[in-house]
């Protein structure tokens, strides 16, 4: 099927959908309704004005770029089904022999999506949870799935029929307009007369899907007002449908009414479909790129590969070279600064620092020195307390903050690098790990191959040259260019 003839299926079948919905609300409307009969009943105004506002929404929100892509795909044409988590994982209290399974689990490069979790489908979640928060890492597909909820909304596809509206939270918070203010801009492209009305009227009648997405994305000092707004739309309007999207550690149980869910990591079998579509024109590339990453020899870049947005860097990788760098330390330094700098700037979200001497290169020296110690004590799972004390210790001892003289924040440090990066993950209630164990590896190397001048890590290193649990540090201290050999 051709793209023109898809358009026109889309158009008609949104526009059958939202016309009766318009209908309904403007005839109520007594002052939008004279207006119509003044212009003329011979023009179909509704399902011109559905038809226009259906084009737009998909012309807005059916298209993915991320870092690395020239231009923009459909969502549409890569989009799989995605998997939400039935209980919020870091809000669990687990038993020592459950967390020993975990450990386990990740010590054998086991996602937490498959230790001991269930999951269902995220379109059928829609469909049953009226009011939602939604969670999840960085770079896990939040405004991916809202923007794909829309598209199926106006399509009809949706067992309840209401009319999509998606808010940027991020750009309601900049404009610093009333909610209702942004919504009636989403319609203005159809051309309606006295809007408000309109809007009203549907709010009253519950016909809205909002998505709203982003509430990590809001400066703490708008928070509140943001939160005030869109809890006295949900108490008002409840009746409609609401969809919030937010980070996973950047939630504070703000909405109570809202049933919370967490999107799950791919598996498998959603890694595969996500690669057949990214190479929907031309199956032998994505046959390739399939038989690369499972291969037993991509096993920790594989590992990597459960969030769409380091999927998506993989596929745009193998598209141009066939394959997946030969030094893997390189493909996992982009992998960090993807996290740590590029994913927010290519947003333009901005975020607290919470200290200036807490630059990306020094982070990233703190957490290599966190991973080296946890990793030479065979630790995976971190004490939220040790944690802190770890950071608070590493920020005294820098030269710019005693020159400052600082009295940093363990908990707040924590907290930043959570919400912001998404490197460390709180996994149940007080206990985090990194968010792969590749990450961790990768860290604890660059500690080794950074420090070897100052504190003879190189030794340390040597010394578990038969332990098969060292294998994929000593491969990367080698693709950092560290001669592991000497000594």
């Amino acid at each position: 099927m051709d793209l023109p003839n898809v358009n026109k299926i889309f158009a008609d079948t949104a526009t059958n959908i939202l016309t009766e919905l318009f209908k309904n609300a403007m005839r109520i409307s007594v002052k939008t309704w004279k207006w119509f009969r003044g212009e003329s009943e011979a023009h179909d105004f509704f399902g011109q004005a559905a038809e226009k506002y259906s084009k737009k929404f998909v012309e807005l929100h059916n298209r993915l770029q991320i870092i690395g892509m020239t231009e923009p795909v459909p969502l549409t044409d890569i989009f799989v089904r995605v998997n939400i988590l039935k209980k919020i994982t870091s809000w669990q209290w687990f038993t020592e022999e459950k967390m020993r399974a975990w450990e386990d689990g990740f010590r054998n490069r086991k996602g937490f999506g498959e230790i001991d979790k269930e999951s269902v489908n995220g379109i059928e979640v829609a469909n049953q949870k009226p009011h939602l928060m939604l969670m999840g890492l960085p770079g896990a597909g939040k405004t991916t799935f809202l923007n794909y909820i829309g598209i199926q909304a106006s399509q009809g596809k949706l067992d309840h029929k209401r009319i999509p509206v998606f808010i940027s939270l991020k750009k309601l918070c900049d404009s610093n307009q009333p909610l209702l203010d942004s919504i009636a801009m989403e319609f203005d492209t159809c051309n309606f007369p006295a809007t408000e009305h309109f809007i009203t009227h549907q709010l009253d009648k519950g016909s809205l899907l909002l998505l709203l997405d982003g509430l990590d994305e809001i400066g703490k000092n708008a928070i509140n007002k943001i939160y005030d707004d869109i809890d006295h739309f949900y108490k008002k309007y409840s009746q409609n449908q609401f969809i919030i999207s937010c980070r996973t550690a950047a939630y504070n149980q703000y909405f109570p009414g809202l049933t919370v869910v967490e999107l799950a990591d791919f598996n498998q079998e959603q890694t595969t479909n996500f690669i057949n579509n990214w190479f929907a024109n031309d199956i032998q590339k994505a046959q390739a790129c399939k038989n690369k990453l499972f291969s037993k020899e991509n096993k920790s870049i594989l590992e990597l590969a459960k969030t769409p947005l380091v999927l998506s860097l993989l596929c745009v990788f193998f598209n141009e070279s066939m394959s997946f760098p030969q030094n893997r330390a390189e493909l996992y330094k982009d992998g960090l600064y993807a996290l740590l700098e590029k994913w927010d700037a290519s947003k333009n979200v901005p975020r607290d620092e919470i200290y200036r001497c807490l630059t990306t290169r020094r982070k990233i020296e703190m957490l290599s020195q966190t991973a080296y110690q946890a990793f030479e004590q065979e630790r995976y799972f971190l004490k939220q307390d040790n944690l802190e004390k770890q950071f608070i210790e590493f920020i005294e001892n820098l030269p710019e903050s005693r020159a400052e003289n600082l009295a940093p924040d363990g908990k707040a440090i924590l907290k930043a690098i959570e919400i912001q990066h998404g490197l460390l993950v709180e996994r149940t209630h007080y206990t985090y790990s990194f968010l792969h164990l590749t990450f961790q590896e990768y860290f604890t190397a660059r500690y080794i191959v950074d420090n070897d001048d100052k504190k003879g890590t190189l030794q340390g290193l040597l010394e578990h040259i038969t332990d098969p649990r060292w294998r994929e540090v000593f491969l990367l201290c080698a693709e950092m260019g560290f001669d592991v050999q000497s000594g």
